[in-house]
């Protein structure tokens, strides 16, 4: 039924979500068309894993670039959901330098923006994109009760 099949069993989430993502991109960057289907498994509660849940709320979220079925509504299977891909997903680093700027809607100090983020990054990585944040003139440093902060520009 689906052109290309890909398997995201035995990752973590954030590991499932780079190498989906990655996959999703580079089967638009071949011109391929037609369905990817994603094995994500159904979980062991047989209530959805942590994959098939998360997943199914990324695709949710960025629903105006693609277009999905989930397995039940295919063929009854959980352990599965399909997807046509229109147009290209950010990666992980585009999506974690938009969280950061409207996350510092109002100021934030380092300490809480690494708090909020370090589930999606590690602290170097985060430390580095408020670098490139600052750089950018996408955020601007402040000093606050005598605190460091970042606030969005």
């Amino acid at each position: 039924m689906a052109d290309s099949t890909l398997d995201l069993h035995e990752n973590t989430w954030r590991q499932a979500k780079a190498i989906f993502i990655e996959n999703y991109n580079g089967f638009l960057s071949e011109n391929q068309t037609g369905l990817i289907e994603i094995i994500h498994g159904y979980g062991s509660t047989g209530e959805g894993g942590t994959i098939r849940t998360r997943l199914r709320k990324f695709l949710e979220r960025h629903s105006a670039l693609l277009e999905y079925q989930i397995g039940e509504d295919v063929d009854d299977n959980m352990g599965h959901t399909f997807i046509h891909p229109v147009e290209r997903l950010p990666n992980d680093e585009d999506v974690l330098l938009e969280d950061i700027v409207e996350y510092c809607d109002i100021p934030r100090t380092e300490k809480k923006i690494l708090g909020k983020f370090v589930k999606r990054a590690d602290i170097p990585k985060i430390r580095q994109t408020l670098r490139l944040l600052d750089k950018q003139g996408r955020l601007q440093k402040a000093l606050k009760n005598y605190q460091q902060m970042y606030v969005a520009i």
